[in-house]
């Protein structure tokens, strides 16, 4: 587990995949498991600083010691409307594990006001972080695109 901070410095992002993430920060979180197949996890997006994707987890969690063997991740969110087109936004990247000081927990938490999170929530993840017990894992954005498409029900 690194502590030197996020990797920072994403390629060329598609602005319109940064702000559909900013939008819709509920997402899942795709690696390769031990044999190599992907596994998905349901995730929230912490925070998305210069094209950089940040997201606390559980040091001892699965997804981390999979990103340790494989750093390759995919990240998917979604919206649908009222007449059924749905909009998804993709991006991919090598993921890293950091642990982050005191400093860093200002801008990791610094757009996490949407009301769903409670208040005394962002301050018990932020203990955990600097305890060690949970971990921060960025993912600079190598690729990003949204898309969308009408969805034909029976």
């Amino acid at each position: 587990m690194s502590s030197a901070g996020p990797a920072t410095g994403a390629g060329t992002v598609d602005a319109a995949a940064i702000s559909f993430f900013i939008e819709h920060p509920d997402c899942v979180l795709f690696c390769r498991d031990g044999r190599r197949r992907p596994l998905g996890y349901p995730m929230r997006i912490t925070s998305l600083d210069g094209g950089v994707i940040h997201f606390t987890t559980y040091a001892k969690s699965a997804k981390v010691a999979h990103v340790k063997a494989d750093p390759r991740i995919l990240v998917i969110s979604y919206r649908s409307d009222a007449e059924d087109a749905v909009t998804w936004a993709t991006a991919s990247g090598r993921a890293s594990i950091w642990s982050p000081t005191q400093q860093d927990l200002g801008w990791i938490f610094s757009g996490n006001g949407d009301g769903r999170v409670p208040s005394g929530m962002s301050s018990h993840v932020s203990q955990r972080l600097l305890e060690g017990k949970r971990v921060m894992l960025s993912m600079p954005v190598d690729q990003a695109a949204v898309r969308s498409s009408r969805v034909v029900l029976p």
